[in-house]
């Protein structure tokens, strides 16, 4: 499973947890939406949440214990699967959040994927966690979804115990590969290439490398060969560098899209 999945899925739980601690008096209601990342992710994050447990449990402020399913909101429940229920986690079309939402339980937890279709439901939640509604629903810009306080806290769980000085820079290094994965990706809705850059960067950031290896490897930039970050030069340098089918690559493209003269540079590399 992804270590970016694994991050989020810990944080939604510990999310959820506080929000229904909060709660008060029998009738307590807790209708959350976490707002997250594409769908390849989001199933990943469904799994780390609800893989081995039909609903997940926390306490309210009175000690008294809730448990709660965890939708997985799709346009089509894949065969095989389980359908969410009031009483079972699972996939579920965004239609059928009704049915959950007007349970007497009223405590759920909905996954939803960028651009979904909204609903009323949505909008009736007591809570939204992870990105803004907003920056979620594909037509904010790459600056509106970098700055969002979900991704900011994704970038600073990768530049833990870094200097300050470090860490800005690695931040304007991060900040620049993902402006131009979004545009290699014509600024599509799921921002898949974006969120690609972030899972190099949890994949790689408790390795022994180096922070200017780490920035190199997830983002395409080349290395500086000090280990000391280097924004001003590298970002030109990656800019100009940044032609359709580099773009392409430096995306996250698989292998098979490449062109045959970047092919054999890897291949000698």
């Amino acid at each position: 499973m992804n270590t970016l999945a694994k991050g989020i899925a810990n944080w939604v739980e510990k999310a959820m947890a506080s929000e229904i601690a909060s709660l008060a008096g029998e009738k307590g209601e807790c209708r959350a939406v976490f707002c997250g990342p594409p769908m390849h992710l989001l199933v990943q994050v469904f799994d780390a949440l609800a893989g081995e447990t039909p609903l997940l449990e926390a306490t309210k402020s009175d000690g008294q214990a809730i448990r709660y399913p965890v939708i997985l909101q799709v346009d089509v429940v894949p065969p095989g699967k389980l359908q969410g229920s009031a009483t079972q986690s699972g996939y579920l079309h965004f239609h059928g959040l009704a049915s959950v939402r007007n349970d007497r339980s009223g405590v759920f937890l909905a996954l939803v994927a960028p651009g979904a279709q909204a609903s009323d439901t949505h909008e009736s939640t007591r809570t939204t966690i992870g990105l803004a509604p907003a920056v979620n629903e594909g037509g904010a810009s790459i600056s509106a979804w970098w700055s969002d306080p979900f991704i900011q806290r994704l970038v600073e769980s990768v530049l833990a115990g870094r200097t300050d000085d470090e860490a800005e820079k690695a931040r304007e290094l991060i900040r620049e590969a993902i402006v131009a994965a979004d545009a290699a990706d014509q600024h599509d809705v799921a921002r898949v290439s974006a969120w690609r850059v972030l899972e190099k960067l949890w994949i790689l950031k408790d390795k022994a490398n180096s922070l200017d290896e780490m920035i190199s490897l997830a983002t395409g930039y080349p290395p500086s060969g000090t280990e000391a970050l280097t924004p001003r030069r590298s970002c030109p340098c990656f800019q100009r560098s940044l032609t359709g089918s580099r773009a392409r690559i430096l995306a996250g493209s698989p292998p098979q899209y490449w062109p045959r003269r970047e092919m054999r540079k890897r291949r000698r590399s």
